[in-house]
């Protein structure tokens, strides 16, 4: 008999999801499925997966947490090859801005933060080796100009992230 195959993943309240199950091979079978909530996001403010498309933060206060989940981590070559969550923001004021990533602590994850300007110019970003955390960037960044926060995973299985951020 196989190992159970197991999910984990970030919800909103109030939506209608779907769940599918397939059979890869072999002869029918019976299937059951236990699901359980673990519990409210880590933050208030969550991103959920929209695709291709970067989250959009807006313009962000001098301080806070957003959290999200990545759905795994894998590299090839050194390019990500598994979920890279994306945000986009403008900042509300100008100086020296740290934002700091850490994650549920599961062993093997290693997530890295990776700032860009709104063309995709890497102006700072953060990649410990490992699952060291926290990964910290602080950078000068100008009042209401785009700016995009990634939050990658480079290995390691799916996990809550969290993101602090502070002027």
């Amino acid at each position: 008999s196989a190992p159970p195959e197991s999910a984990r993943v970030l919800l909103n309240g109030g939506w209608v999801y779907y769940l599918n199950v397939a059979g890869w091979e072999g002869n029918p079978g019976a299937w059951h499925i236990e699901y359980a909530w673990d519990g409210p996001a880590p933050c208030a403010l969550m991103v959920t997966e929209t695709g291709d498309d970067p989250w959009d933060l807006g313009v962000i206060a001098s301080q806070g947490t957003t959290c999200g989940d990545l759905w795994g981590g894998g590299n090839n070559l050194g390019e990500y090859s598994a979920d890279v969550d994306s945000l986009r923001f403008a900042p509300d004021s100008t100086g020296d801005w740290t934002f700091e990533l850490s994650w549920e602590d599961i062993p093997g994850n290693n997530f890295d933060l990776i700032l860009t300007d709104q063309s995709g110019v890497v102006l700072s970003e953060s990649m410990q080796s490992g699952d060291s955390q926290p990964e910290v960037v602080t950078w000068g960044l100008v009042e209401h100009q785009v700016y995009f926060i990634e939050v990658a995973g480079w290995e390691g299985e799916q996990g809550w992230w969290v993101l602090d951020f502070d002027h």
